[in-house]
This record gives C-alpha cells, sequence and structure tokens, in this order.
C-alpha cells in the first residue's frame, strides 16, 4: 500500500492549492512567532536585565558585553563559526551521553525532594485516589482529571500498604519521569524516519528544553499527557513516510482511535495534533484512495475508539469503583469564561461563582452567558488588546511557570526510607537550584529560557522558509508541514479562547513545537554552513592567488 504522502502526490488537487495553503498558514504563524518572540525576550530577559542594572548589579553588564562578544565574533570571524559548528555537531554525535545525564539529574531532584506538597488540584487527586468509593466532590466538578486520579489509584495497589503515603507520590514522580524520557525517545525514532538531522535536532533540543525542568515532582497532567501526543505524530509519520499493508495500515489507525480517546481524558488539548493530522490527510492526500480503504481506516478509528471508552468505563466503574458524578462537572463554556477575565487563566472569583450551580447545564448557561457580556464589554479593538496581553503572558515564560500558582510546591522532609539522604548536603544544595525562591535558581531560570528562545527563533524561521517555498533540508515540506502549522496555530487558538495565561499549558505541546523548531533550526544550520564553506572557498582562492 502506498503512503499517504505518495499518494498526495498524486493526488488531483493542483499544487498550487496545496502550496497556497501552506503559504497562508505560514503568514499566519509569523506574526504569532514574533510576538512569541518578543514575550520571550521582553518579559523574561530585557525586563528582569533592566531591573538588575537599576539596583546597580553588574551581572546583567556581563551578561550584555558577553552577548555582543558573541555576536561580533561570530558575524565577523570565520574561525569562530567553524568552531560553533564543531561544537554544535559534537553535541549532536554524543546526544546518549546528554541523554545518560538527563536521567541522572533527574534520578538526583526525584530523590532529594522526594514528595513535595503540591497544589489544590495536585492534592485533591491524591487524597480522591485514596478511597474511591467516597463520594468526590472534586472529581464530580473537575471530572477532567479522573483519569489521572485512576493512574494514581493503581500506583497505590501496587505500593505495599505498610509503606508511607510519600511512597505513592514518590511513585507518580517516577512515572513522570519515564513519561517524560519515553516521550522523548519516541519522537527522537518517529522523526528518523524523516531525517536524521530533524532527529538530532529535536532530540537535543528537547531535552534541554524540558529534560532539566523540576516538572517531575509535580504529579498532574502536563507530564502524563505527552506520550499520547507522542504516540500521536509517530503514527502519523509512520502513515505519511512508511509503506505499509492495508492491515498495518488498519491496526495504526486502531491504535491512534485508542491514543485519542485516552489523550482527551489525560488532557483534552493534548488531541489538537491528532485530530490536524485526520483533517490534513482527509482534506488533501486521499482524494484517489479506493474508497474501500478509507472506510476500513475509519471504521477502524472509531472501533479504537469505542474500545478505549469502554475499557476506561469498565476500569473507573467495575475495577476502581470510583464514587462521583459527572453531571456536576464543569462544561467547556466555564474555562472559556475564565480564559476571558483578568489575565486569562484560572480565576477563584469565577469558580465561585460558578460552583453554585448543580447541574453541568446550569453551569454552561450561566457560563454562556458571562461570555456574551465579557464580548460585549470588551468590543472588536478590546478583546484583540486582551488576546495579545494574554498571549505574552502565555508564551513568556521558558520554564513554563514552574514553581508557580498551581504549580507551586513547598518541601517537607517526610519521614520514609529516603529522610537520611534528603537531609544530605548534596540533596540540599540539589533542592536550591529547583526551589524559586532561591537566587541559585537563576541559573536554571536563566539557562532554560536562552534555550526556549532558540526554540520560538526555530518555530519562526521554519514559518519562513515554508512561506518562501523553499523545500527544508529534512523534506519537511508536504503533508507534515501542513499538519503541524495546523497544530502549532490550533495550540495557539485552543490557549487563547480556554483557560491559559501561564506557560504549563504550553508543555503538552512541547512534541509538535520541538519538532516544527528544528525543521527551521536544521535550515540555519545550513545556511551556516554555507556561510563557512563560502569564507573557506575564499580563504582558499586567496591562498592560491598568493602563491600565484
Amino acid at each position: 500500500m502506498a503512503t499517504f504522502d505518495e499518494v498526495g502526490k498524486r493526488m488531483e488537487v493542483p499544487k498550487k492549492v496545496v502550496t497556497l495553503v501552506r503559504s497562508a498558514l505560514s503568514v499566519i504563524l509569523i506574526p504569532v512567532s514574533l510576538w512569541w518572540l518578543i514575550s520571550a525576550l521582553y518579559q523574561n530577559v530585557l525586563s528582569g536585565f533592566i531591573q538588575e542594572l537599576e539596583t546597580g548589579s553588574r551581572v546583567p553588564l556581563a551578561i550584555a558585553l558577553f552577548i555582543l562578544l558573541f555576536g561580533t565574533l561570530f558575524l565577523c570571524v570565520s574561525n569562530f563559526r567553524k568552531c560553533l559548528l564543531r561544537c554544535i555537531k559534537t553535541v549532536l554525535n554524543k546526544k546518549w551521553y546528554l541523554f545518560g545525564f538527563m536521567v541522572i539529574s533527574q534520578i538526583a531532584v526525584w530523590l532529594s525532594f522526594g514528595a513535595v506538597n503540591m497544589g489544590a488540584d495536585q492534592e485533591n487527586i491524591r487524597l480522591s485516589s485514596i478511597d474511591p468509593h467516597l463520594f468526590s466532590d472534586y472529581l464530580s466538578r473537575c471530572s477532567n482529571n479522573v483519569f489521572i486520579t485512576f493512574i494514581y489509584w493503581l500506583v497505590r495497589c501496587l505500593v505495599p500498604a505498610s509503606w508511607p503515603e510519600s511512597c505513592v507520590t514518590m511513585g507518580m514522580q517516577f512515572l513522570n519521569i519515564l513519561a517524560l524520557d519515553g516521550s522523548i525517545v519516541l519522537l527522537y525514532c518517529a522523526l528518523k524516519k524523516v531525517s536524521s538531522r530533524l532527529a538530532d535536532t529535536a532530540f537535543v533540543l528537547f531535552i534541554m528544553l524540558f529534560g532539566f525542568s523540576g516538572y517531575i515532582i509535580i504529579v498532574y497532567t502536563d507530564i502524563l499527557s505527552l506520550p499520547f501526543t507522542v504516540v500521536a505524530i509517530s503514527i502519523g509519520i509512520d502513515l505519511l513516510k512508511t509503506k505499509r499493508h492495508l492491515w498495518c495500515t488498519i491496526c495504526e489507525f486502531f491504535v491512534l482511535g485508542v491514543v485519542l480517546y485516552f489523550g482527551y481524558q489525560m488532557k483534552a488539548s493534548s488531541i489538537i495534533p491528532c485530530l490536524c493530522f485526520l483533517g490534513c490527510i482527509l482534506l488533501f492526500p486521499l482524494r484517489r484512495v479506493d474508497i474501500k480503504k478509507v472506510v476500513c481506516c475509519g471504521c477502524s478509528l472509531l472501533i479504537g475508539i469505542v474500545c478505549a471508552l469502554s475499557v476506561f468505563g469498565l476500569s473507573i466503574n467495575v475495577l476502581m469503583k470510583l464514587n462521583y458524578d459527572p453531571e456536576q462537572s464543569y462544561p467547556m463554556s466555564h474555562f472559556a469564561v475564565m480564559g476571558m477575565i483578568d489575565r486569562g487563566g484560572f480565576n477563584p472569583e469565577e469558580r465561585s461563582a460558578v460552583s453554585q450551580f448543580e447541574t453541568k447545564e446550569e453551569k454552561d448557561e450561566y457560563s454562556k452567558s458571562r461570555i456574551k457580556s465579557e464580548l460585549s464589554n470588551y468590543g472588536f479593538v478590546g478583546y484583540f488588546d486582551f488576546l495579545l496581553r494574554k498571549s505574552a503572558y502565555t508564551l513568556e515564560d521558558g520554564t513554563f511557570s514552574f514553581g508557580e500558582w498551581d504549580s507551586c510546591f513547598s518541601f517537607e522532609n517526610k519521614s520514609d526510607g529516603l529522610s537520611s539522604l534528603r537531609d544530605s548536603g548534596v540533596a540540599a544544595l540539589i533542592r536550591d537550584f529547583y526551589t524559586p525562591d532561591n537566587y541559585k535558581y537563576g541559573f536554571l531560570h536563566f539557562t532554560e529560557q536562552i534555550v526556549y528562545i532558540f526554540m520560538v527563533i526555530g518555530i519562526l524561521f521554519g514559518a519562513i522558509f515554508l512561506f518562501a517555498k523553499k523545500e527544508v533540508d529534512v523534506e519537511f515540506g508536504g503533508v507534515e508541514s501542513l499538519w503541524f502549522l495546523l497544530s502549532l496555530l490550533g495550540a495557539v487558538a485552543f490557549l487563547m479562547l480556554f483557560e491559559s495565561g501561564r506557560g504549563k499549558y504550553l508543555i503538552q505541546f512541547l512534541p509538535m513545537f520541538v519538532t516544527f523548531a528544528s525543521s527551521g533550526l536544521v535550515k540555519l544550520w545550513g545556511c551556516v554552513s554555507s556561510l563557512v564553506a563560502t569564507d573557506k572557498g575564499k580563504y582558499l582562492e586567496s591562498e592560491h592567488a598568493g602563491k600565484i
């Protein structure tokens, strides 16, 4: 059976139509990524830089001089550019050493903190998993967290009852590490089918961007949703790039249906890449495919969703016997209301107001009336101004708002077998680097912000190269480019329409951000390499002229 990408090349839709759609999406993404870059530079770099200068600190001045020196050497000294390229190649070639160092650092952070005290959502999830037979008012209202509560309950069942409660939370933290590291490796394996350079770049970028983050100690859906996003991307790339028998394709669509449902249960927004992939293959490459094959794949997808739904229902209602009432849950319109007020994030007053209504229908009616009221108060210009501010709040932070609001935590050395280890000086030093109130955390914050800025630069240039109709060196210019463009814009649109306002809401989208950014960075790599080759050619010409 031909790949979907090959079918797309044979389809009757004119190539100009595909190019026009890709260019239109790129035109939209370019200003979005420019604003993204400005937000990341100003809010967490330039504003802090100015504040530090006003206090008389010399550190910002030293950093500024270093950046100026680095930029000057890069632009003016060819040997410096060659050395920089060699360093980057060395890092890419030794990427598995970097991965090993990341895993060691994660284990060290995990053991140094242990079971930390977390925010309201995380604590309510933990309490709900202790005795699922007791009625859970929290899960009745926040039914979107039922899946992670079930996983918490499974871990609790595996941990011996005689062990301390903190061991259950540490088990969930370890599951965080497995989910993150597994997602990084699986994304690398998937992208190898596209290009080795793209895979290597994405692998290193993902590690540097989020592999050393302290989020592994915070038990929530952010990291646990990553495997579902990456599996969907892996299946999509496999369908686009690999020749498969019909039955293999049908099986992949079945798995995609399962991933789609469980990803939705873990975090609703994590299914955006999957939905965009299905939209792309339906709109563009399937026009000349046998209708029987289309029906078979579609039925397989639906069967996967139904099977996942059945397994989930049996697990929650029969195995776990969770006592909750989903008819009391908050509707999507409530999260849309919170996305329209203040900074576009969680709002305690709005949550308290909507909680006064008993049923989901009543909550939905109230929230819809609030949406109409807010839109009327804003007007077109006012709402656009609000979205600019909200997008800056959401996109500015390269630490993904670690330690802020609902990502906050507090350390407490709880009594278990590792309490003596956490009393050591080494463990205390590690905690200092991951505690936002400690000045040592500034090093991690600065490093993550710089890597984050590079990611945004990659997204910007990826969009520019696609708009310029220049094929990216990594064959990232077919259906997959439309897929990731739609996914990126869909993710930003979702965040603007619903509750966000902080960087933590970007985490579930990191695999597609990293992939698209890597395609742009690889093209930049090609441009710099060409510049270095030009420098070398000029040097050889001058040397030859000297001999003559």
